[in-house]
């Protein structure tokens, strides 16, 4: 709901008006909508030297309050990418690697417009993300079966995720075109390093 409905129905008492959202009636904010797309997957056999998987995913989403404001939900992921490789490099060694890419989400700010006093929704793409993980295993055969040692890091490459978009008015910028002038940051959060080890039977 927040920020996906009427942008006069503010959720707070601004200069003595209460413009109460609809997200404060009672039971949960309600929108139509649909989603549309397609995805392209090709995949080479595990028992290959080179083997894994490649994914691209194209997706388009829109909605409807139950007020009657159109917004882009967060579910509209424009791409999607997914590699997973596995490389057999003989007498039991191995190595994988993980490689994700997507769009970034829509974030959306209700502001002020003080020169026109009235509320204005200023929906905008958060920046995209890159993530790669890595992992080295070594694979022997016992009495019972296989045993398989690994070590690994889920996101090597120290990736932060765009989270929200905190924006103000532009009180200095030009009001003289259809858009409200604005100033926006990014919140990401913390970068998550995740190193693992690993023992795995096979009988």
């Amino acid at each position: 709901c927040g920020g996906n409905t009427d942008p006069q129905a503010a959720q707070s008492v601004f200069m003595g008006r209460d413009l109460a959202s609809i997200c404060r009636g009672r039971g949960l904010p309600t929108a139509s909508g649909g989603t549309q797309g397609f995805e392209l997957y090709l995949k080479r056999d595990l028992t290959r030297r080179i083997s894994g998987f490649v994914s691209y995913t194209l997706g388009f989403a829109d909605a409807v309050a139950r007020d009657g404001t159109p917004f882009t939900p967060q579910s509209d992921v424009r791409h999607l990418a997914n590699a997973v490789l596995h490389f057999d490099l003989g007498s039991g060694f191995a190595l994988g690697v993980r490689l994700h890419y997507r769009s970034g989400k829509m974030a959306v700010n209700t502001l002020f417009d003080a020169p026109n006093d009235r509320f204005e929704r200023v929906e905008k793409r958060l920046p995209s993300f890159f993530r790669a993980d890595l992992r080295g295993s070594y694979t022997w055969n016992v009495s019972f079966g296989r045993m398989e040692a690994s070590i690994g890091v889920q996101n090597i490459t120290a990736s932060s995720e765009a989270t929200h978009r905190d924006c103000i008015v532009d009180a200095l910028g030009d009001f003289s075109g259809t858009q409200v002038p604005v100033v926006c940051t990014v919140d990401y959060q913390r970068a998550i390093l995740l190193p693992n080890l690993g023992i795995r039977a096979e009988m």
